[in-house]
């Protein structure tokens, strides 16, 4: 992933800074035969020292231990560094002084071999001394040769005037404009400023981060409770040992018998728990329904808030300290009762408010963008209420969905005009049309490519009343593939003809309206399809079928020899699922029948986990026989909303359930 204007949360990591982890692993736990085989293979040592090593070589420059200096520094690697050619300077300036010191100790010709051994790094560096041009080699090679002069000459003084006590003499400058222990005192400053310090245990810290990362966004949902279960009863001792059970190499978890208990027991995780009971209820006016509803979490006040889009077109939205039954006040429109809302067109004196029926909030959760019966877009600001763009009459049919591209600048919205368009936030015109689906197009959805490397192939998939799911090139809005998971009866592939399909509304499966669109993060690539019918299928977007979310119940009744009587046909009928939602960590699915009743799946096994009887009851006021128009999950905790815009009911409701 790469950083950019268009994802501000992308990183990019060379593969060299992998490698360098993995070395100081390998050098911090001792490792150092592995660790000198992977840097023969990949020319990649450390980027610095752990501290007792960095102490111990600025310790050893002091003393003159130039062996120690030397098979430290051979594991350090900074050459994606600014300090590469500091540190490369440096390096020859050791062998500098190692070589001067051999030859000080009268090891001449070790001195010379050395030189001659050295003879590459030295040459590439230049000499330390001032109004000296020449490469340090060359310096050396210099003053190892009037040293050695010197000490003949001086020898032969000795000789003959019969001193043998007489201290040896240096050449001038032999150490620079140093002395030889400020010489080792400036190296070791140096080495200082050059190497870093490498912190403990960090590729053990960045893996825990990920995996914390992970479980959070709910790419790892079954270790989610080993995490997130704060249950007051659970010993300290048992939370620690259940955190360090999972297996970071096959990414499963094992959990002793006890905790298992606890955790069944309890089932009150923040991000996996089921919702079974009504939580509050959000009552509106008379002649007013809820005709559409989201979640959000504002960064400002660190709360997910909840908004609702009504009959009367009016946009609200709701605080969480309230239990949701109770209007946001802390911001400042709605404290004046200047609620947000859809108009009615100088041309439409006489005709009643819009019904929002289409909304979507922004990566940043601070625009909302919604749509009404009429085609109406609308941008908002969401902490000031004021409306920044306004898209009038861009589509020639009601708004049914809505989506944010992921920097915020695209929108893109479904009609029952069969269309799906791409309009710019900054342009305030349309960018694409996509056109294909020959009926009420009820979901579109961007699908996001994983890095940079692949900006050109993000897509748009639709789903439609005309039975199919199609998949569009974003860049070019042409059709790549259709699918229509009902019509696969000889084989996992739900790709098909879309010129072969019709659409009938006979009881045939293979012409059901598909309401719900689901794109998951986990399993990756893959989406949840919600037909009018008794069954949703987990789909890949290359249009294989991996599993099928079937109403056991209906399936039953439909599978008798009576079938065809007309009262077998309505018993089938009831049943199908009307709306649908997924938790955010993508582990339950939650479909909702026409006759209320609320099914939840385990998305990762297809099995039925829990069946909510009276959830449509329940979220109609104690009304029986009101279809359920739409059901919303939290995005951090176990809590959904459910409402119904049927007209029966006298005043809007919304049910949050917990």
């Amino acid at each position: 992933m790469s950083a950019s204007a268009s994802s501000k949360w992308s990183l990019e990591i060379p593969s060299s800074e992998i490698l360098n982890l993995i070395q100081h692993f390998l050098i911090e736990n001792g490792l150092k035969e592995s660790s000198a085989v992977l840097q023969k293979e990949t020319l990649t040592g450390c980027r610095g020292l752990f501290t007792h090593a960095h102490t111990l070589l600025l310790k050893s420059c002091k003393e003159g231990n130039w062996g120690t200096v030397l098979e430290t520094l051979s594991i350090v690697t900074l050459n994606h560094t600014k300090h590469h050619q500091v540190f490369s300077q440096i390096l020859a300036e050791v062998h500098e002084m190692a070589i001067l010191e051999l030859a000080q100790e009268q090891e001449m010709e070790l001195a010379f071999m050395t030189l001659k051994m050295c003879r590459e790094i030295l040459q590439e560096a230049h000499s330390t001394d001032e109004n000296e041009q020449e490469s340090l080699y060359d310096s050396l090679e210099r003053k190892l040769h009037a040293l050695n002069a010197l000490r003949g000459v001086q020898a032969t003084a000795q000789q003959f005037a019969n001193n043998n006590g007489t201290k040896p003499v240096l050449p001038p400058n032999y150490y620079g404009k140093y002395t030889k222990q400020e010489k080792r005192l400036y190296i070791a400053k140096k080495l200082g400023n050059v190497i870093p310090i490498i912190p403990s245990s960090r590729l053990e810290a960045l893996l825990q981060q990920a995996i914390k990362w992970q479980v959070h966004t709910g790419e790892l949902p079954q270790v989610k409770h080993q995490y997130d279960d704060e249950e007051e009863d659970v010993e300290p001792k048992t939370k620690k040992q259940k955190k360090k059970q999972f297996d970071l190499v096959l990414g499963t978890v094992t959990v002793d018998t006890a905790t298992e208990q606890v955790i069944a027991s309890k089932n009150k995780t923040l991000l996996e728990a089921i919702p079974l009971d009504p939580y509050s209820l959000v009552k509106f006016g008379k002649k007013t329904q809820v005709t559409s509803c989201l979640f959000y979490t504002d960064a400002n006040v660190n709360q997910t808030s909840l908004v609702t889009g009504t009959s009367d077109g009016f946009i609200e939205v709701w605080d969480a300290n309230s239990k949701y039954t109770k209007l946001r006040m802390d911001l400042a429109y709605q404290q004046k009762d200047e609620i947000m809302c859809h108009d009615v067109n100088d041309d439409q004196e006489n005709a009643a408010p819009p019904s929002i029926l289409a909304m979507a909030v922004n990566h940043e959760s601070t625009l909302l963008a919604t749509g009404d019966q009429f085609g109406n877009i609308y941008i908002w600001n969401l902490n000031t209420g004021t409306c920044l763009v306004e898209f009038e009459k861009v589509h020639s049919g009601a708004i049914n969905c809505l989506d944010f591209y992921r920097d915020g600048t695209r929108i893109l919205s479904a009609s029952q005009d069969c269309s799906i368009k791409e309009f710019g936030l900054r342009t305030k015109r349309l960018l694409k049309d996509f056109r294909g689906h020959t009926s009420f197009v009820n979901s579109c959805h961007y699908i996001l490519p994983s890095s940079k490397s692949k900006q050109d192939s993000v897509q748009v998939i639709s789903a439609s009343a005309d039975s199919t799911v199609r998949i569009w090139c974003g860049k070019t809005a042409e059709l790549t593939l259709t699918l229509n998971p009902m019509a696969a009866t000889n084989g996992p592939s739900a790709i098909v003809n879309a010129a072969s399909i019709e659409f009938r509304d006979d009881g045939d499966q293979t012409g059901r309206n598909i309401h719900t669109l689901l794109p998951l993060h986990t399993p990756a690539n893959t989406m949840i399809v919600v037909p009018r019918g008794p069954i949703a299928y987990l789909v890949t977007m290359s249009g294989l079928i991996l599993r099928k979310f079937e109403n056991e119940s209906v399936l039953t009744n439909d599978s008798s020899n009576e079938k065809e009587s007309a009262g077998m046909k309505e018993s089938a009928a009831r049943g199908e699922f009307v709306c649908a939602t997924v938790s955010s960590s993508n582990k339950w699915l939650y479909l909702i029948t026409d006759q209320g009743v609320c099914i939840i799946y385990d998305v990762a096994t297809g099995k039925v986990e829990q069946t909510i009887s009276d959830f449509g009851v329940e979220s109609t006021g104690g009304k029986s026989g009101i279809e359920l128009n739409g059901i919303v999950h939290h995005p951090l905790k176990g809590i959904i909303s459910a409402y119904s815009s049927s007209k029966v009911l006298k005043k809007g409701l919304l049910t949050i359930w917990k």
